[in-house]
């Protein structure tokens, strides 16, 4: 199943956050599993490590995971996403594009004043 997530996560389109769950709880199960390996009594199938010694191998595995996967980054950092467009105008969005009128005020050709501006003097 893990595999089928992976396949879909690199060769199709699919929703990276959509796959992730899924991952999530299926990964869940197997490292307890794994702890549990460590643990566990030799006669029941474990290592005996004890709780302790459990604990550190899978902060040591975690430790080493972080370090390769950030020097990994710092040798090829990864490319720049491409700037924000707005779906309306498809131009640029920036951080208050959700603040900009969705219309350009009207014009009164009477009075050269734009709607914006007797919104102003209505409210005054």
């Amino acid at each position: 199943m893990l595999l089928l997530l992976a396949g879909a996560h690199y060769l199709t389109a699919a929703n990276a956050t959509v796959l992730f769950w899924p991952a999530f709880a299926l990964t869940r199960p197997l490292g307890a599993a794994g702890g549990d390996a460590l643990t566990k009594p030799v006669g029941a199938g474990g290592l005996c490590w004890g709780t302790a010694w459990g604990a550190a191998a899978l902060a040591l595995v975690l430790v080493a995971s972080v370090a390769f996967q950030t020097r990994r980054l710092r040798r090829r950092a990864p490319a720049l996403l491409p700037a924000p467009v707005d779906r309306r105008t498809a131009g640029p969005s920036g951080p208050t594009a959700h603040l900009r009128p969705r219309r350009p005020p009207r014009h009164d050709s009477r009075t050269g004043q734009t709607g914006v501006a007797w919104i102003a003097v209505a409210v005054l």
